[in-house]
């Protein structure tokens, strides 16, 4: 079994233990190789080498549906782009987002995120309760140095989502999609 303990183990021939030492393997590790780790910094370099603006990213129009009878964007209301965040909450690799943002480039209107707490999310247990909104500081926090505002409602989302459209005339609100 010596040969599947080397194969899975992440540190250089340099930090293996030696011979007379043994090896903890009941336990993940957090010695992982510099090569294998990728900063934020890297994958913004890969993201722009794909793209200078989202503007001009090849996205899939395939992914996109609408769902109103309403086709275009409203020309009439001036208070932005709404993507409704509930599946996908995170910036980074959220096509939803991204269509968002380029409706907000494209018709040069603020976006504007949401996340609704429904009654429904009454049911998680506390542990889960505190994992969600422990991510949503952390994603308020990366929404935060792009200028993009998080609004956060409690109720139900119909109620929520139509006040908040109403109030702040919003122009178009993009949603995920739900398996």
């Amino acid at each position: 079994m010596k040969g599947s303990k080397e194969k899975y183990n992440l540190r250089s021939k340099a930090e293996s233990p030696s011979s007379s030492e043994e090896e903890d393997i009941s336990g993940p590790s957090t010695d992982i190789s510099p090569q294998l780790a990728i900063s934020k910094h890297s994958l913004m370099q890969r993201r722009f080498s794909t793209a200078n603006s989202i503007s001009e990213f090849p996205f899939n129009k395939k992914r996109v549906r609408v769902l109103s009878s309403e086709d275009k964007v409203s020309e009439v209301h001036f208070g932005g782009i709404l993507y409704w965040m509930s599946r996908d909450a995170r910036v980074q690799d959220n096509w939803a987002l991204l269509f968002a943002q380029r409706l907000a480039l494209k018709f040069e209107l603020p976006l504007l995120i949401i996340f609704c707490i429904t009654p429904q999310d009454a049911n998680i247990t506390k542990r889960q309760y505190e994992f969600l909104l422990s991510g949503l500081e952390e994603l308020e926090h990366e929404l935060h140095e792009l200028s993009i505002p998080l609004y956060l409602c409690f109720g139900s989302t119909a109620c929520c989502l139509t006040e908040f459209v109403r109030l702040h005339e919003i122009s178009a609100v993009v949603c995920d999609f739900s398996p």
